[in-house]
Order: structure tokens, then C-alpha cells, then sequence
């Protein structure tokens, strides 16, 4: 045998990293880089009544930019301190003060940020100059002028109506808004058609329930149509014309009457349809969101709709009359129910204690099951109470 010869095998060390070598110089300029860098953002909106949710993500460059366009804007350079990584949730909260709604059509709404380098489709980008990107239908919310908003049937089309007065004139503007589409168009009416269809203007008649009676004999004369868009080979637009001659009496209103809607099986007797005045509203005992029989209908499938009763008068009890008011969110329409004591009293059997100071807050909100909403024959909504609905309700 040969000798066995031991074989040393070398180590080798493992190399320091390029971070382990630098100076205590270049560690603090590395630091100092470090604590500028801007990271990249990523934020989620959540549209609570639609259940959409908006992603925007915003890349480190344009949170930098963003970050020294405001520091250079006020004067602050403290605001640099927010690209510090010890403060991210500072610097989100500020990114996100700087982000806009933007309103695209045919579409829910999008988070979008304005700087150099946005994209329109990425990260869109807001013009400044303009005081709003939401919709031409939803900006008639604020304009001046307005004398009519109401949900009208037209052309056998569920639309929102709002009437405005063009300045100091006696010209109307109506502005036609049809949800299902999301579109809206604009009429003018002058005051010479006015004249030649109503023999005066609308704005001639006395304000109040006059004039808007007026405003609305020449809305429910509008035909609405709905035909491609030329600009836009995807979309629709809405083409609207008023077809109104000299009311000709009470014959040509009755023939524009919708006969398809049935009318009620049992109408309320001895109980006034309108308190007086009928814009009057006392002291708001309930308010919340119920569903409601036939909201599906008038709402593009959303059952539930705001609820709101009122007493007849301010500091009256509610036992001598009810005011119920219901919301379409849809077509921010609000339509009215006047309840009088006496239909009160049928609706609960009778039981007087139902309706006193502390048991009325709970009977209402059983009643409300029994609430029913509707397209009117006339345009807009009618709301009603059936008391076929749960009729074992308030036995006692």
C-alpha cells in the first residue's frame, strides 16, 4: 500500500458587498439619494351605491413631480420632506389631494392625476381650465335660472326635464336628460313661440304653480328621439322638437293622456290628495332607504329609494296628517303622498294609539312597506299607499 497524503482544500472567503466597501462618506450621500427617491403610488376608489372600483396607479416620476411642482408653487421646501420613506403615509394623503374625478360618458367614473407625463387611458389628465369634467346633465344641477326639474314620459321615453330662463329674457331653455343612455340635448323656446302656443309668455303668468303648469304644457309637447350620434359611430344623441300649437281646451289635453297606465281600483274618498298650501312640510320625523314596490321599474332596476315623512305642519302632531316624500336617485326626481287623519286611521285599523307622539316613529316605519311608486299617466312618479299589502299589519 500507498501512503495516504492528506489534501488540504482552500477556503475561499466570500467578497464583501460594494456597500460594505464604501467610506462612511459615500454611505451618507447614498442615504441622502435614497431619502429623494419618490416610490410608486397605487391607489383604489370605491363607489359605494354602484359597487365600482377605480384603480389609478401613479409612477414614482410623477409623484416627484407632483411633490416639487407644490413646493415650488407655495414657497414650502419642507414639503421635499415628504419623499422621506419614514413618512409614505403622509406623502399618500398629499398625492391624494391632488387627484380628480373624471366623468367619461358611457362610463362609471375614473381617478385621474394632472401632471407633465400623464396619458390619456393610463392616467388621464385634467384640464385646468375647466371648473368641472362632470356631464352636461349634471352640471344643470347648479345653473342658474332653473324653474322646472321634473321626470316626464316623452315619446314613451322615462326622461328628466329641467327648464331654465335664458338671463333677463323671456326665452326658455329645456334640457332633456335620458338616463338609459346617458344622454341629454337642448332646446330654446322663444318667447315669440311661446306667445303663438299659449298666447303669452310663461314667464307672464303668475310664479308659482301657474307658471309651472305653463312650463310644463309646453315640455309634454317635446318629441324625443333617440338616433345614432354622427360624431361618434358608438354612442347615441338625443333629437328633441317641439310640436305645440294653440291649446285648443280641455279635448286635446285629455287625448294626451297616457290610457295604458290603469288607474286605481279603490280611490281614497273624503281625504284631501293635497294639503294647503301644497308645497308645505312640517317637522321631518323619519328618514332611510327602503325598497319599494314598482322602484325597479323607475329606477333602471334599483329597488330602494329615500323616504322621507314629514307632519302636515310644524309643530303639529302626526296623527292629523303625514307627508311622505320618496327620492329617485336615478332622475333626482322627488315625488309627494299627502296622508290625512282619516286615511291614517284606516290604515291602522282604526287604533288611535298607533298614531299618538310615542308609538307614531315605529308605525310609520311598518307603513312604509306598504308604500307603492309608479310612472304617472300625466309624466313623472306617483307615490301611493296600498293597504292590501301585508293587511294583517296592524291587527292587534
Amino acid at each position: 500500500g500507498e501512503e495516504a497524503k492528506a489534501v488540504t482544500i482552500p477556503r475561499f472567503k466570500p467578497r464583501k458587498k460594494k456597500t460594505e466597501e464604501k467610506t462612511e462618506e459615500g454611505d451618507e450621500e447614498a442615504a441622502e439619494e435614497e431619502g429623494t427617491q419618490a416610490p410608486c403610488l397605487r391607489f383604489v376608489g370605491y363607489d359605494p351605491k354602484s359597487g365600482h372600483k377605480s384603480l389609478l396607479i401613479v409612477p414614482a416620476v410623477a409623484v416627484l413631480e407632483v411633490v416639487t411642482t407644490a413646493s415650488q408653487a407655495v414657497g414650502q421646501s419642507e414639503l421635499m420632506g415628504l419623499l422621506d420613506p419614514a413618512k409614505r403615509a403622509d406623502l399618500a394623503r398629499f398625492v391624494c389631494g391632488r387627484l380628480h374625478l373624471e366623468f367619461p360618458r358611457n362610463a362609471p367614473p375614473e381617478l385621474v392625476i394632472d401632471w407633465s407625463g400623464a396619458n390619456i387611458g393610463y392616467i388621464g389628465k385634467v384640464d385646468a381650465g375647466k371648473k368641472t369634467m362632470r356631464p352636461p346633465e349634471e352640471r344643470t344641477l347648479k345653473r342658474e335660472g332653473r324653474i322646472l326639474r321634473t321626470s316626464m314620459v316623452l315619446s314613451q321615453l322615462q326622461v328628466l326635464v329641467s327648464a331654465f330662463r335664458q338671463g333677463s329674457s323671456n326665452d326658455l331653455m329645456v334640457n332633456v336628460y335620458y338616463p338609459r343612455i346617458q344622454e341629454a340635448a337642448e332646446l330654446l323656446i322663444t318667447a315669440a313661440t311661446q306667445e303663438k302656443c299659449l298666447g303669452r309668455s310663461v314667464f307672464e303668468f303668475d310664479e308659482g304653480e301657474p307658471r309651472t303648469t305653463a312650463v310644463e304644457w309646453l315640455c309634454r309637447r317635446l318629441n324625443v328621439k333617440v338616433v345614432d350620434d354622427p360624431e361618434n359611430a358608438e354612442r347615441k344623441a338625443l333629437n328633441i322638437v317641439l310640436s305645440a300649437d294653440k291649446a285648443t281646451g280641455w279635448v286635446s289635453a285629455y287625448k294626451s293622456l297616457d290610457t295604458d297606465v290603469p288607474v286605481e281600483k279603490e280611490r281614497p274618498t273624503g281625504v284631501p290628495l293635497k294639503f294647503i298650501p301644497a308645497n308645505t312640510r312640517g317637522d321631518l320625523i323619519l328618514r332611510k332607504g327602503i325598497k319599494l314596490k314598482g322602484a325597479r321599474q323607475v329606477q333602471r332596476g334599483a329597488a330602494e329609494v329615500l323616504v322621507s315623512v314629514f307632519t302636515r305642519a310644524a309643530g303639529e302632531p302626526g296623527g292629523h296628517g303625514l307627508i311622505f316624500e320618496a327620492y329617485n336617485a336615478d332622475t333626482s326626481y322627488t315625488t309627494t303622498l299627502h296622508v290625512g287623519a282619516s286615511e291614517l286611521l284606516r290604515q291602522v285599523n282604526g287604533r288611535e294609539e298607533l298614531l299618538s307622539e310615542m308609538q307614531l316613529k315605529d308605525t310609520i316605519e311598518a307603513m312604509l312597506y306598504r308604500l307603492v311608486i309608479k310612472p304617472s299617466a300625466v309624466g313623472g312618479l306617483d307615490l301611493s299607499i296600498d293597504i292590501h299589502l301585508m293587511p294583517n299589519l296592524f291587527d292587534a
